[in-house]
């Protein structure tokens, strides 16, 4: 439990022990420059590695909200052109009925 609660506070709050003494130095001194060029590089590992995932999380559901929206505008213009052709039909429908009846006064009217 307490090695690791050690790598939890190494990684949240810094590399020190109880006492404030920086971990860095009692490894160095106790397992020597590899072991400590290796946790360093396992620490930078975990923490780019964490900080990607959220990254990555973040930018995906971005995407697929605005996937959606863009969704949402398509359905909403492609309503609101069916709406315009059936409003043009309509008024083609009227234009027409009225030249006719137009023609049918007229032809009335002429012997």
């Amino acid at each position: 439990f307490r090695s690791m609660f050690t790598v939890f506070r190494c990684l949240i709050d810094g590399c020190s022990s109880v006492d404030g003494t920086p971990l860095m130095l009692y490894f160095y001194d106790s397992q020597g420059l590899l072991f400590v060029a290796i946790y360093v590089l396992v620490i930078v590992f975990i923490l780019f590695g964490v900080f990607n995932l959220i990254m990555a999380i973040f930018v995906e559901k971005t995407l697929e909200y605005a996937k959606l929206d863009t969704a949402k505008r398509r359905e909403a213009r492609y309503k609101e052109d069916v709406r315009i052709a059936k409003e043009l039909r309509q008024l083609v429908l009227r234009i027409c009925s009225h030249q006719n009846s137009v023609r049918q006064e007229y032809s009335k009217k002429s012997p």
